[in-house]
């Protein structure tokens, strides 16, 4: 999946972006994110997966906690032994288009706040 023009496209909103980008967790190993969003000292990590099997999402939930940062999913499909595991009280699930989800684990609020700018950042290219 890419989501290069989306990524560029929040650069526009003041995020910061970078693409393969490493956080040391509390555990001291260096985890790769597909991409590291920043805002106004709030942090995101970034996965992005073409079919999100429960493996990469329990291995990302551990690397949230490690890391302290929230995580932020990208993909075109959840295999169907996922869907059932996911607790909606606990994690953000938003279909942007269609053909592309949107999983957010973590501060509740900063995950929202990262969905309202990535919708701008949608909108702003459909009228672009």
């Amino acid at each position: 999946m890419r989501l290069t023009n989306v990524l560029d496209s929040l650069k526009s909103y003041g995020l910061h972006v970078r693409e393969k980008s490493s956080i040391k967790g509390l555990s001291n190993i260096e985890h790769t994110f597909d991409a590291v969003i920043s805002k106004s000292g709030k942090i995101y990590g970034v996965f992005i997966r073409d079919k999100l099997n429960f493996k990469d999402y329990v291995s990302f939930i551990a690397i949230g906690y490690d890391t302290k940062t929230p995580i932020i999913i990208f993909t075109k499909e959840i295999d169907d032994k996922l869907i059932n595991v996911i607790d909606p009280s606990k994690v953000y699930l938003r279909k942007l288009l269609s053909n592309i989800i949107l999983l957010g684990y973590g501060e509740k609020k900063v995950i929202e706040d990262f969905v309202k700018l990535l919708l701008l950042s949608f909108n702003k290219e459909n009228k672009g």
